[in-house]
């Protein structure tokens, strides 16, 4: 996914996915749209490790057909952050939900949960479920000192 973003911020740095063919020196180049490559197997593989990382953390095991939408890290002020959100299915929520009571966490507003471990490690759950009523999103987030 990193390789895709990479990608997909050149392309647009360098205006190379436009629909319009490219002009160098007020010369149409290409009259064929330029195209973007596929995911690769190695970053196919990588989505189904972060899809693992969630089903294990939560006991989940309804949660392995859950799409990526978002993962990535940073340092901050406060310490390491992963944020991580995933497309799922309400059986899927519901699993993840139920278990984040059993594991250490406490409903801080309405579908947020967050948990505060003893070294100051946080991790905040939200959820939010479309409008459509089969689906939503799970949003996790985990600070580490």
């Amino acid at each position: 996914m990193r390789s895709t973003v990479i990608l997909v911020s050149l392309c647009l740095a360098l205006n190379a996915c436009s629909s319009e063919p490219a002009e160098v020196d007020g010369e149409r180049v290409s009259e064929e749209p330029f195209e973007l490559t596929p995911p690769t197997e190695v970053a196919a593989s990588q989505m189904k490790v972060y899809i693992n990382i969630l089903v294990d953390r939560f006991d989940a095991q309804t949660c392995l057909d859950a799409q990526v939408l978002e993962y990535g890290g940073k340092r901050g002020d406060n310490g390491h952050e992963v944020h991580r959100s995933y497309q799922a299915d309400l059986e899927c929520l519901d699993a993840v939900e139920a278990e984040l009571l059993s594991v250490g966490f406490e409903l801080d507003v309405e579908q947020t949960y967050v948990a505060t471990r003893d070294n100051g490690w946080v991790e905040r759950v939200a959820f939010e479920r479309d409008e459509d009523g089969e689906t939503g999103t799970i949003k996790w987030v985990e600070v580490n000192p």
